[in-house]
């Protein structure tokens, strides 16, 4: 079960950069895409179709915007048009006017996708399109546009927890880049590139703390799929909520979504496993007392029924730019 609406017109979501920073796009979901109209396509309906499940509810939808060639967004346009909360900005990842209009700083996470297919480009070139927007994004600064009686804080308590960090540097914007060789995440980051030699992206800094992604990270899940034919089954039910045999048979059928009678208002439809990031500061979890993470993973799990899966843990001082890593759980 997914959220759905009508299938929505291409004109009516593509938006101007006044447009743009007239919308009020705060802990948004922004897709930068590198394509044009002779690319192949990504498939962004399996990167939306996460974020519009059905075991979320509608004030924990962020809204999508995509940022990239109209030529290229209009081909992909007709496979996510019936998703709510979808825009699309014309213009180029690498124009710091057009991630300035997208409001990079106030987003939720910012995910760089390329479609560069070359191989007959030098490995280190195939990515280049990526690495040079993620140091685009990181090089730049953002003026406190705030008025001063946000700065001064609001009366009411716990009120400016609500509202998205401000981010007057780029290094702090949460970017996610796409890689197709994972040998380039020494372009990544600095502390990377002193490395002399490269041997595994799993012990790089970047993709500790979630800055890249690279085909080469299926290899452990094909490996555990050998052993276990049920863990994609069990990635799929923490990250969608779980499939149906409708939802199934719709896109092997027809390759698109419909919207169907069921009443999505019912709270047991949405009764699903759910992933969320949570802090350990407030919330469900601010309340148990906890030296290490096994005294954490046992208290949440038998109060809460939650399952921890890692810990996104600040690194080190100095840390200027606020970067965190992941301590994840290994499979078994």
């Amino acid at each position: 079960m997914f959220h759905w609406c009508p299938p929505v017109p291409l004109e009516s979501v593509t938006l101007s950069r006044s447009a743009a920073r007239c919308l009020p796009l705060q802990d948004h979901m922004l897709v930068c895409v590198f394509g044009d109209e002779h690319s192949p396509l990504l498939g962004l309906r399996n990167l939306v179709m996460p974020l519009r499940a059905g075991n979320l509810t509608g004030a924990e939808l962020h809204t999508v915007l995509l940022l990239g060639s109209l030529q290229y967004l209009q081909r992909e346009w007709e496979h996510i048009h019936y998703f709510p909360r979808i825009y699309i900005l014309p213009g180029s990842p690498l124009c710091r006017a057009d991630l300035r209009a997208a409001q990079v700083s106030q987003c939720a996470s910012c995910l760089i996708l390329s479609t560069c297919c070359d191989s007959s480009l030098e490995p280190s070139l195939q990515d280049k399109e990526s690495v040079l927007a993620s140091l685009n994004i990181q090089s730049m600064q953002f003026p406190d546009s705030r008025p001063d009686s946000s700065l001064a804080g609001s009366p009411h308590p716990g009120a400016d927890d609500m509202k998205p960090p401000f981010r007057q540097s780029g290094l702090r914007v949460p970017v996610v880049a796409d890689l197709v060789h994972s040998s380039n995440v020494q372009y990544m980051s600095s502390l990377d590139s002193l490395e002399t030699s490269f041997s595994d992206l799993h012990l790089t800094q970047a993709f500790a703390s979630g800055s890249v992604f690279s085909v080469g990270v299926l290899d452990s899940l094909v490996s555990a799929t050998y052993f276990n034919r049920h863990a994609p089954a069990l990635i799929r039910t923490l990250v969608t909520g779980g499939a149906t045999p409708s939802v199934e048979s719709q896109l092997a059928e027809e390759d698109m979504l419909r919207g169907g009678p069921s009443d999505v208002t019912s709270p047991h439809l949405r009764h699903h496993a759910k992933m969320a990031q949570l802090p350990l500061s407030r919330g469900p979890l601010a309340n148990l007392s906890c030296g290490i993470f096994q005294e954490l993973f046992c208290k949440s799990l038998d109060a809460f029924g939650i399952l921890c899966l890692g810990l996104y843990r600040l690194l080190d001082a100095p840390n200027p730019a606020l970067r965190r890593y992941c301590a994840a759980l290994r499979l078994p």
